[in-house]
């Protein structure tokens, strides 16, 4: 047990496929809600610090040409800004923070480090690094790691291979980090589902995590927060608006291809028999439709949501959150969400049914109060209604609607 330290930087280490980003942020969520502390989630490579967009473009395999100490010196250089400007300040702002990050300097030795340059050369690289207080290290077979991989539905990135090799690799980092730098690292298994990986990485902090973390967790764990179960969406369904305009199709006599005349009433009328989970679908294939990359969803929200991403002009990636409000007009359910998603977002979409009259459609990126736990940064949202998707539709449908595109990377 850790028993004097005033925070605790967690990292939390794994195999592509490993399901180490969802079970992340479900273990941000869940260590909040159990402590009322403030927790940060962040990752690495972090494409805002120095060498983010080089890094990426190589794991994207957009540049091909490089060499794996030029990498390990970018992957270097990107931690050190990580530490120094977002780390650091904010663990070191008030006591007993959580800082949770996906990958760190244990991936830099499994994936930099080659015959002609060691662990130790690119450790030396890191080693004003700051120290976690603890390591997870999520093992999975290659079996889960593959079918997990393809539930993600996008390209695999550049060491996306070899998953045998690779977890040779972390065993041989973990050792020396273990021998070398005495780093504390434990293994959680993480081939059962995301509550069971939950539930081992609950256990390993109430007997290794700090003093005062312990003694704020309970002997089992909880039950996750109900959320609004009036969605129930798996994932985007990319026919969905082929789908829809099928069906209204048929409510009308019109001939094939054409909208009659009274298209708007005859759209209302078959919008308010269409099911929840239909127009939350729709709000999703409509996001799709600005030209946004529709990801995983994020588990362990009391809202649904679903991850973006946006590709700006020359690579860079900016990270975004589609977000399902069940009840009309109930902002004070996003707002709250907001705090917590928009720690690792940049802009987030929020489906809020009911009508488009007193909405507030736009909110600017700008410093919160986050109630007792200091301040984030906002993300900037915009609310999408359901007279925004009855648009779309009618566009669509008056425009022929050629099915939607079935990649949703």
């Amino acid at each position: 047990m850790l028993v004097n330290n005033d925070s605790l930087f967690l990292v939390i280490e794994g195999l592509d496929g490993s399901g180490k980003t969802s079970v992340t942020r479900l273990l941000a969520n869940h260590l909040q809600a159990l402590t009322g502390k403030a927790v940060k989630l962040t990752y690495e490579p972090h494409d805002a610090s120095c060498g983010g967009l080089f890094i990426r473009q190589v794991l994207e395999k957009r540049i091909s040409n490089f060499s794996h100490r030029t990498l390990a010196l970018a992957f270097a250089a990107n931690r050190m800004d990580h530490c120094d400007r977002d780390i650091n300040p904010w663990l070191a702002a008030e006591p007993q923070r959580i800082l949770l990050c996906d990958r760190y300097y244990l991936s830099s030795l499994v994936y930099q480090s080659t015959e002609d340059f060691s662990m130790a050369e690119v450790m030396r690289l890191n080693e004003r690094a700051r120290r976690p207080d603890l390591f997870f290290f999520m093992n999975v077979s290659n079996e889960v790691c593959y079918e997990r991989m393809k539930i993600r539905n996008k390209p695999r990135e550049l060491f996306e291979r070899n998953l045998s090799e690779t977890r040779d690799k972390y065993r041989e980092a973990i050792a020396f980090l273990e021998a070398e730098r005495q780093e504390r690292i434990i293994e959680i298994d993480a081939n059962g589902t995301i509550e069971s990986v939950l539930a081992a990485m609950l256990r390993a902090l109430r007997t290794s995590g700090p003093s005062w973390l312990v003694a704020q967790l309970p002997p089992e764990l909880p039950p996750s927060p109900p959320g609004p179960s009036a969605f129930g969406l798996r994932g985007p369904d990319p026919l969905v608006v082929e789908h829809l305009l099928t069906r209204l199709r048929r409510t009308t006599t019109s001939s094939p291809g054409s909208v009659p005349v009274d298209g708007r009433a005859v759209l209302l009328a078959f919008w308010e028999k269409l099911a929840p989970t239909e127009r939350a679908a729709l709000f999703l294939a409509y996001l799709r439709g600005l030209g946004f990359l529709l990801k995983d969803r994020i588990p362990g929200t009391s809202l649904e949501a679903f991850e973006l991403a946006y590709v700006l002009p020359g690579g860079p990636v900016q990270r975004g959150v589609a977000l399902l409000v069940s009840e009309p007009q109930r902002y004070d359910l996003f707002l709250r969400s907001a705090a917590s998603l928009g720690r690792m977002a940049d802009f987030m979409f929020v489906f809020s049914p009911g009508p488009a009259a007193s909405v507030t459609q736009y909110y600017e990126r700008d410093l919160v109060q986050v109630e007792d736990r200091g301040t984030s940064l906002f993300p900037a949202t915009q609310l999408v209604t359901e007279a925004d998707l009855r648009a779309y539709l009618l566009a669509r449908w008056e425009a022929g609607a050629a099915p939607d595109s079935p990649g949703t990377p």
